[in-house]
């Protein structure tokens, strides 16, 4: 009787293991999707250093996408600066998030800091949007420049 219940709590632990392996597997799956639909979204151009939306339908999924990636990424424990900078990266423009990380962090060298120069106090407060925006706070939808 006792090999019998020790067989069955083998099968209890390995059948937790591999649904719980399932599970990971399943949400890696549906990350790697969220990338690709922030990645490769034909409707997004870089034009002279903007980026560059057919319409404001596919900014508004972009940044629903963006939004989403970075939860995903900080329930895992990661750093959502990651996302933000990728993105850019990814379709190379330079943008207001890359401008203000550079800021900061000569800012954050400083022996004293001067909270007046706080480079947070510079720009939009919404990292998305920081991202979006090129490093002069630009963006074009629709082919509407916005400033």
């Amino acid at each position: 009787m006792k090999k019998l219940f020790n067989l069955f709590a083998v099968v209890i632990i390995f059948a937790t293991f591999f649904a719980s392996c399932e599970k990971l597997e399943m949400q890696e799956d549906n990350t790697k999707r969220q990338e690709t639909i922030i990645t490769d979204n034909p409707n997004i151009k870089v034009t002279n250093g903007i980026l560059n939306f057919k319409t404001e339908e596919d900014f508004k999924k972009t940044y629903k996408a963006i939004e989403n990636q970075i939860f995903q990424v900080q329930n895992k424990g990661g750093d959502e600066r990651s996302v933000l900078l990728q993105f850019s990266k990814k379709y190379s423009y330079y943008s207001l998030m890359e401008k203000y990380v550079k800021e900061e962090e000569e800012w954050l060298n400083h022996y004293d800091l001067d909270f007046e120069n706080d480079p947070d106090d510079k720009y939009i407060d919404d990292d998305v949007y920081r991202t979006l925006l090129n490093s002069e706070g630009e963006i074009v939808i629709n082919n509407i420049i916005y400033k």
